[in-house]
């Protein structure tokens, strides 16, 4: 049974994450729902999630439309805490250069099955809340892939 175009893509993707060399190691895994318990698996894990599709009406043609793929590459990771308390900023920096690895990543290959990469964004430098009450950096690169549809 052929697969919908947004799990290839979710599937490329973690195909490529899990092929490079960036500064930290992981395995990167496909997923729809997100599981990181600090208490069980702490250190880095990555998520893949085929998160949604936008459909472009108004470009369609009788034949064909645009879709818009989005893939969110989740990444996470425990921060520790100095003698005094205070968060590591060495490690959060790091965590900040990885989340930029991941996005060149992407963006040096775009063509990804049958999709082209057409935006990558951070959803957020990391989640604020995650990182005070329960020391996880978070943060989410977000993919958008153009794939052209037939009907």
């Amino acid at each position: 049974m052929p697969n919908a175009n947004l799990v290839d893509l979710a599937i490329g993707a973690t195909a490529i994450l899990n092929a490079a060399s960036l500064s930290k190691s992981f395995v990167a895994e496909r997923t729809y729902q997100p599981d990181y318990n600090i208490s069980t698996t702490p250190g880095l894990k990555v998520f893949v999630v085929p998160s949604k599709v936008e459909v472009d009406l108004q470009g369609a043609t009788r034949n064909e439309s645009e879709e818009t793929h989005t893939i969110m590459v989740g990444i996470y990771n425990t921060i520790g805490r100095d003698d005094n308390g205070v968060l590591v900023t060495s490690e959060v920096d790091a965590m900040l250069y990885f989340a930029q690895e991941v996005e060149r990543l992407f963006s040096a290959n775009r063509n990804v099955g049958v999709g082209s990469l057409i935006k990558a964004t951070t959803a957020s430098a990391y989640d604020q809340s995650h990182l005070e009450q329960q020391e996880v950096f978070l943060t989410v690169v977000v993919l958008d892939y153009l794939v052209y549809a037939s009907r």
